[in-house]
């Protein structure tokens, strides 16, 4: 970094210069209380002070005419072929820093120390006032000894000032606090050590379970392909018990369907046999009339049992009262209708003809009457029960 040109503005005695440095070796001189250590002050100043600044530090470079000056420093330089500029306004808390170079423009006061220390290798201001910016009252002391000279370059590296050695001190300690071994007060770095050690037993476990946890996901998957394929199994299963199902139930409509044949079947033989019987053989009564009788005696036959089934529901005759201890008139008469229609059937049927048919039919009238004057009796004892 090389500077080019100097504006101060408000400085000490100088309300406002500008110098242009020149490539080489520029030598200021001038008579005493001319300014020339002010102008070396405000090179120090705009290199490693910051412009936020108490305002003690700045009664000294403020002029002594105005107390409200803010006192305004600005450099050019160049650094590697770049041109930058740096402006410095050193007004207390309102102090302002500006840098420019190459573009980029930095305004943060701390920012701007930063990039100031890297462009121009000084650490410090100390550093700088021990090397480079000797006063000229310190001059005739380093030409009378260059020891001295040796001492101030020997101090400024080897960080004997105050700021260093307390640098020095809490590298050390944190050394110590890394670097402690004891079982009460483990170091950070014991402690990180078995932090790492911790993590990499949990790293492990974490490998394990999830190694685990694979073979868990690949059982899952077989144990869901093998429901697949089961249930693929039971559905063709389902299907062919359902299928199996109906062909059951089609056989039992076709066994019953073959049974209703031959039953129809055995239907039809037995209407041909009695066909061809009756025209072999034909009746002395048309068949009409032998229906007809057939009928009359079924519906006799109904009204018989209609009969029995109330004479049986009748009261038992042990429980009935002293005074009424003979059998009712009614009850021999009861067994005549039966009698007279068992003849009636053996009438027709031994004899067969009309003669047969008639007789009969007057047997069956006959156990009508009979039937209905038993009836009648039953009746009136029952009323007088």
């Amino acid at each position: 970094m090389r500077i080019t040109s100097l504006r101060l503005s408000d400085v000490k005695r100088h309300r406002s210069l500008e110098l242009e440095l020149a490539p080489g070796l520029t030598v200021i001189r001038g008579p005493n209380e001319a300014g020339k250590s002010t102008i070396q002050r405000a090179l120090e100043m705009v290199l490693f002070r910051r412009p936020t600044s108490a305002a003690q530090e700045l009664e000294g470079v403020r002029p002594w005419s105005d107390a409200d000056a803010v006192p305004t420093i600005e450099i050019d330089f160049e650094h590697e072929g770049v041109a930058g500029q740096l402006t410095k306004a050193f007004a207390g808390a309102r102090g302002t820093a500006r840098l420019e170079l190459g573009g980029d423009i930095v305004t943060d006061p701390a920012a701007v120390e930063g990039r100031l220390a890297e462009l121009t290798g000084l650490p410090s201001e100390k550093f700088f006032r021990s090397t480079a910016s000797i006063r000229h009252q310190e001059l005739a002391g380093l030409d009378r000894d260059e020891g001295a000279l040796r001492d101030r370059l020997h101090q400024s590296m080897s960080g004997a000032d105050r700021g260093t050695w307390a640098a020095r001190r809490k590298l050390q300690d944190a050394i110590n606090r890394y670097r402690t071994e004891g079982h009460k007060n483990p170091g950070l770095l014991k402690q990180a050590r078995a932090e790492v050690e911790r993590l990499s037993r949990e790293s492990l476990q974490g490998e394990a379970g999830l190694a685990a946890l694979g073979r868990d996901r690949s059982a899952l998957a077989e144990a869901r392909a093998k429901r697949e394929t089961l249930d693929e199994r039971l559905a063709e299963a389902q299907a062919d018990l359902d299928a199996a199902g109906r062909a059951v139930a089609a056989r039992d409509r076709l066994v019953k369907a073959e049974a209703e044949y031959t039953r129809y079947k055995r239907a039809a033989v037995l209407r041909e046999e009695m066909a061809r019987l009756e025209a072999a053989h034909p009746p002395a009564m048309a068949l009409p009339l032998l229906r007809s009788g057939v009928e009359q005696l079924r519906s006799l036959e109904y009204g018989i049992s209609e009969q029995r089934a109330e004479f049986a529901s009748q009261p038992d005759p042990a429980h009935r009262q002293a005074d009424i201890e003979k059998a009712p008139r009614w009850r021999p008469l009861a067994v005549v209708p039966l009698l007279l229609l068992a003849a009636a059937l053996a009438a027709f049927v031994v004899i067969g003809d009309v003669a047969g048919l008639v007789l009969a039919g007057v047997l069956v009238g006959a156990a009508l009457l009979i039937a209905l004057m038993v009836w009648r009796l039953h009746s009136r004892a029952s009323q007088v029960q």
